[in-house]
């Protein structure tokens, strides 16, 4: 369960805020585990917070964009990723339709939640896509996250 105290959401050692001027839904199908579903206004990107449990350490948890099943295609290498005390790794991919940004942390001391997974999905096309708009609501994210403190 999410914990909210002072302006900030927490289970176990792993805290954050949510960035501002977005709408948040927590109702949607895709988060299995604790999180939030993040859009913006004009569903131009998404950001998918989702703390959950899971068999895959945070690298495997690419494993999807390695996928011959799936039609995404790797851009450049999955590389190492720290923020507020959590390691883990980034990869860009995309496919026919979206461009998709993917942060992933191993999580060790939150209950039996294992992985911080972040996706931001990115409609290609979208004539009102603001690129500013969306680094500022994913880095206003990370950069909340405090882990172990």
């Amino acid at each position: 369960m999410l914990i909210y105290n002072n302006g900030r959401f927490s289970v176990g050692a792993l805290s954050f805020e949510l960035p501002n001027d977005i709408g948040v839904d927590t109702g949607n199908d895709e988060i299995c585990g604790q999180g939030f579903y993040l859009s913006a206004p004009d569903d131009s990107f998404i950001v998918q917070i989702d703390i959950k449990e899971s068999d895959n350490n945070a690298y495997e948890e690419f494993s999807h964009i390695l996928d011959d099943e799936t039609s995404y295609k790797l851009i450049g290498k999955i590389a190492n990723f720290a923020v507020g005390g959590l390691e883990g790794y980034k990869a860009v991919y995309e496919d026919e339709d979206t461009l998709n940004e993917e942060y992933a942390f191993d999580l060790n001391e939150c209950g039996d939640y294992t992985v911080l997974d972040v996706f931001v999905m990115i409609r290609k096309g979208c004539a009102t896509y603001d690129e500013n708009y969306k680094n500022r609501v994913v880095l206003e994210f990370l950069n909340s996250i405090e882990y172990g403190k």
